[in-house]
């Protein structure tokens, strides 16, 4: 992988996207945004303009204002730069959202570690125990463990 931008191997792991949900249109919108460039054109974009506003920063909301970028785009372009390492996501909020500085614009405030879903312990947590309540009473659902082996890639 040589864009930082383009985090997330296709199957067979010669190509490379910015993210995308499962359904067809999103994968074939991804695959194109990366082959074209779009994916790191924009991120390129949204880093420039959060190094713009120091250590002032900007949320998604504020991008989304400053572009016209809807906000899945904004917020795909800032998470993808933090993982990146090339913005820094404050502890800090302002108007609900979590404010990202260029590196070095924190100035001693919080910094918020990135967590990608793929290792959110707690938010699996959440999951296994809303399907176990669910098996509880009786509800037709997946299997857990089935569930597990999706979670932790092993399909």
């Amino acid at each position: 992988m040589s864009d930082p931008t383009l985090p997330y191997p296709e199957p067979g792991g010669q190509t490379y996207t910015s993210g995308h949900n499962p359904a067809e249109t999103s994968t074939s919108r991804a695959l194109d945004e990366a082959a074209d460039g779009t994916s790191s054109r924009r991120a390129d974009e949204v880093a420039w303009l959060v190094h713009l506003e120091g250590p002032h920063g900007l949320t998604c909301s504020e991008v989304v204002a400053r572009t016209n970028l809807h906000h899945g785009q904004a917020s795909g372009a800032l998470s993808n730069l933090h993982k990146a390492h090339r913005l820094e996501r404050l502890v800090e909020t302002r108007g609900r959202g979590h404010v990202y500085v260029s590196p070095g614009m924190a100035h001693g405030r919080d910094l918020a570690p990135f967590r990608g879903y793929e290792r959110s312990g707690a938010s699996t947590s959440r999951l296994v125990e809303y399907l176990r309540d669910l098996e509880s009473t009786g509800v037709d659902v997946v299997s857990i463990d089935v569930v597990l082996d999706l979670l932790r890639g092993d399909s």
